[in-house]
């Protein structure tokens, strides 16, 4: 929002959803845009059922993060898991993105 009043734009809202898997269909059945991470919708831009493009202003990203009640920091099993999946996730993330730029249409212009 801010990042739009900064260009002297404002958005306007037309629906919003609590779940990213309706936002494909919605998307492509409809006239309507979303700003959505893209792993959200990875399989349906890959697919190409939906077109992704990056936003004209910038958007910060969100960071990757791992919580656990410390009653479970000395669980050895969790311990595990958790160092498996903290290293999984830049290999994927590193995929994702190299994936998704191949797939991405040009950057529309920002007009107000």
């Amino acid at each position: 929002m801010w990042a739009l009043a900064g260009h002297g734009l404002t958005r306007r809202i037309a629906m919003t959803s609590h779940h990213y898997a309706l936002a494909p269909k919605i998307v492509h059945n409809s006239d309507l845009i979303a700003v959505l991470p893209s792993t959200a919708i990875e399989d349906a831009i890959l697919s190409g059922d939906v077109l992704a493009v990056e936003p004209p202003v910038a958007v910060f990203p969100t960071p990757f993060a791992s919580l656990w009640h410390e009653r479970q920091e000395l669980d050895s099993g969790l311990r595990w898991l958790r160092r498996h999946v903290n290293g999984l996730i830049p290999k994927l993330a590193e995929t994702h993105f190299a994936n998704l730029k191949r797939r991405l249409a040009r950057r529309p212009k920002l007009t107000g």
